[in-house]
């Protein structure tokens, strides 16, 4: 299955040869890339249009996160403290300039929700996956107290590497934070059983180590894993580590198959997958089709804390 790239030098629209991909890649999976994408952007803000948070009057009684307020002569009051409300989700952002398809933790499209992004300076992908030191550590911690000041309900990364500073970042906020999707390794794990392997997609294998695991809390010996990744010189390599500002989404969809298929190839006892990478995401439906077993990545990890805070109104029952 081909993602298409814009063609800066021709007019035909991009994915001229698949539509329907290009409405995913634009929209998400199944939205009208124009009309459908005015609708998510309105739900994203209903909270700035609709007193109510989006929920009717249940929505304002259960504060969609703010602090409970107190009550006056029976009636319930809004509290106030911050400048904007309403944001359900923030994201620590590498310093970088790659693109970013929707799925991205980086493409504010990717989300149903509104999402307040903070950008860590100098906490470059290089720096990140291959020189991780104590003063990444305290840039991090600093920006997710801004995000939780700014009034967001959880924090999440834009690196899986980000794994090694789970403790210490959660331990500075009191929002739920999800450092990498690697967290979710012994949900898999347990899903597929102790006679089966979590395969992990990683952009280094080299640089992945056993404190990345200990650090979100788990072992490779509780949890024994299967992890691949790409060598210098592939795309994605090219493109998200070092840094290069233009790709085919083509040839990076033909990259990631290859490596989930020769993963399995010489590991056929993987049940599961884990992709490290938060640039693999928008991919991961092409994963499930293709390779046939469930794929785990950093939207499958937000959406389940999503629920976990906000939870779902079951209209008409009770």
């Amino acid at each position: 299955m081909a993602l298409p790239v814009p063609d800066a030098g021709s007019r035909d629209p991009p994915g001229r040869d698949r539509p329907e991909l290009t409405a995913r890649l634009l929209a998400g999976s199944g939205r009208h890339p124009g009309r459908d994408t005015d609708r998510l952007r309105a739900r994203g803000r209903r909270d700035d249009l609709d007193p109510f948070g989006g929920h009717g009057r249940r929505g304002w009684r259960r504060g969609n996160g703010d602090r409970a307020a107190s009550s006056l002569g029976g009636r319930s009051m809004i509290a106030g403290g911050r400048t904007v409300y309403g944001l359900e989700l923030g994201v620590l952002m590498l310093d970088t300039v790659f693109p970013r398809l929707v799925g991205d933790v980086g493409n504010a499209g990717t989300w149903p929700f509104p999402v307040r992004y903070r950008i860590v300076p100098g906490a470059t992908a290089r720096r990140v996956v291959q020189q991780p030191d104590d003063a990444l550590l305290d840039l991090f911690i600093d920006g997710a107290r801004s995000l939780e000041r700014d009034g967001v309900r959880m924090i999440t990364t834009s690196c899986g590497f980000l794994a090694l500073y789970q403790k210490e970042v959660a331990a500075a906020v009191s929002v739920p934070f999800l450092s990498s999707s690697l967290l979710q390794v012994p949900h898999a794990s347990r899903l597929v059983g102790p006679d089966r392997k979590v395969g992990i997609l990683t952009m280094s294998r080299d640089d992945l180590t056993e404190a990345h695991y200990e650090g979100v809390g788990w072992s490779s010996t509780d949890h024994p894993v299967a992890v691949s990744s790409f060598a210098p010189g592939a795309a994605f390599w090219e493109t998200y580590l070092v840094g290069r500002e233009t790709v085919d989404p083509q040839e990076l969809e033909t990259e990631l198959l290859e490596l989930g298929n020769d993963l399995l190839a010489r590991s056929p006892d993987v049940g599961a997958l884990v992709l490290e990478c938060t640039n693999f995401a928008p991919f991961a439906p092409v994963l499930r089709q293709e390779l046939g077993v469930p794929v785990f990545d950093l939207a499958t990890l937000v959406f389940q804390t999503h629920m976990a805070i906000s939870g779902a109104d079951f209209e008409g029952l009770g």
